[in-house]
């Protein structure tokens, strides 16, 4: 859940990182909100020449927060496979953890 004082009403939600993949080009990972719910939101933002604003585009992909944990669970996995993971982290099972 998004704190109260954190409005997600935002025009791109709450921006919770970001990732400079080239001088025009950010991959932003933000919570956002549409008709009530909450998502996940992963996309690839643009610099627009015109505004100099980065500007959402529409590659990019929306999950629900009850996925995260399948999501988180491939990204360790990814980061196993490239070693850049020495330890194993535990992920809790979605299942046991009520979700």
């Amino acid at each position: 859940m998004v704190p109260e004082d954190e409005s997600i009403a935002g025009e791109f939600g709450v921006l919770i990182h970001s990732i400079q993949k080239r001088r025009t080009e950010q991959i932003r990972i933000s919570l956002s909100e549409y008709s009530g719910t909450e998502y996940i939101d992963i996309r690839s933002f643009y610099l627009d020449r015109e505004s100099e604003e980065y500007k959402p585009s529409r590659r990019g992909v929306t999950l629900p927060p009850s996925a995260f944990p399948e999501l988180l669970r491939g990204v360790i996995e990814l980061g196993n496979t490239l070693g850049v993971i020495d330890t194993p982290v535990p992920i809790p099972d979605p299942e046991s953890a009520g979700g």
